[in-house]
């Protein structure tokens, strides 16, 4: 049996601390008050945040350099997305029972001072996918199912027509979504009906996202050795991302679409990152086992409350003294560490349906 490259299972490791990092920076309202000096430390905390922007873009982009390969079965498709689907419900109506238990003090969303309604918790407990609970896992499931049907497409295309297909879609869910709030291109388009499509953060933009690792899947060979000039391009438009932002956005508004995930900066920034890693030839069972628990590491630390808990009750900046970003990293990986360990339990429970079934019919 072939054993897996353990690159991949890196960089999907990477892309759940970058999350964490994000939402610690955010939520946990460490940028805002690191910068509010401004001077130097404002200045790295910015492009640090720049440089973690392409982690939802990664986890898609593997998705697509891995799924687009497989075989049009649609029983074992749905099978694996009904699994994934589970696996969120449980850990949804395990911790909505959890944070119902410790009261209304602990259902308050962040940046909120209200508790949410009883009737509201527990309807969202129950259907987190069309609650929307968490939008990445949400859109993800509604990605998995439609994976056999854009397979189709993308294997029975030539690379050439692939590749006038990744223009045409750059062109429509990148380049155009940039412009939109881009002076003076925002005074042409005024957004139409596009809503907040323009961030990146829905069905289309993921579809878009899962094409893109689905050519480097089918069309970009996989080497002997790593070539570092991916890394370096990676960091060449993390530069040109910070250079626009600092000097240009007075002029033209860049800085409200710097960091959304449909910047064409930041989706080559997770393109280089994806083409570096799939030549990371290692096997390491360590690192693919902790990189298959970052699905329940993102459901856990990003459910609905136990964000609140999180950074605003034991991790808010505001409240601290004396940290660094190495603060923030420790917090991250201590935050992955526990919430990884949860999550292997609940591989291991449930790993032990099929085989309590299988006891049941034989008797």
């Amino acid at each position: 049996m072939k054993k897996r490259d353990s690159g991949i299972e890196l960089l999907r490791i990477i892309a759940m601390l970058m999350v964490i990092i994000i939402h610690a920076f955010l939520y946990g309202n460490f940028y805002s008050v690191s910068v509010i000096d401004g001077g130097f430390a404002a200045e790295i905390y910015t492009i640090i945040k720049m440089s973690i922007r392409p982690a939802v873009n990664i986890f898609l982009l593997i998705t697509g350099y891995f799924s687009v390969k497989s075989d049009f079965n649609l029983r074992k498709s749905f099978s694996r997305t009904l699994n994934t689907y589970l696996r969120v419900w449980f850990y949804s109506a395990i911790l909505t029972v959890i944070f119902l238990i410790l009261g209304p003090g602990y259902c308050v969303p962040v940046l909120s001072e209200t508790p949410m309604p009883v009737h509201k918790i527990v309807l969202k407990g129950l259907f987190p996918v069309t609650s929307q609970m968490w939008y990445y896992l949400g859109n993800y499931i509604i990605l998995s199912l439609l994976i056999p049907f854009i397979n189709i497409t993308l294997k029975s295309i030539t690379r050439k027509q692939y590749k006038v297909l990744l223009t045409v879609l750059t062109l429509l869910m990148c380049v155009f979504m940039t412009l939109l709030k881009v002076y003076p291109f925002n005074l042409w388009f005024n957004g139409f009906s596009f809503g907040s499509i323009f961030d990146g953060k829905n069905i289309f933009s993921f579809i878009y996202i899962y094409i893109i690792g689905g050519y480097i899947g089918l069309h970009c060979k996989k080497n002997e050795k790593e070539n570092i000039l991916y890394l370096y391009a990676a960091f060449a438009c993390l530069i040109i991302n910070y250079v626009l932002f600092t000097f240009l956005d007075p002029e033209i508004g860049y800085r409200g679409v710097s960091m959304n995930y449909s910047n064409p900066f930041v989706i080559l920034q997770g393109v280089f990152m994806l083409l570096y890693f799939k030549d990371l030839h290692f096997h390491n069972k360590y690192v693919n086992l902790i990189g298959s628990t970052t699905l329940g590491v993102y459901a856990i630390h990003e459910y609905i409350f136990m964000r609140s808990l999180l950074w605003e009750k034991l991790f808010d900046f505001r409240e601290m003294e004396n940290f660094n970003f190495l603060t923030v990293l420790l917090i991250s990986v201590a935050i992955f560490v526990v919430f990884g360990s949860v999550d292997l339990l609940v591989q291991k429970l449930f790993a032990l349906f099929p085989k309590i079934r299988k006891i049941i019919t034989k008797q």
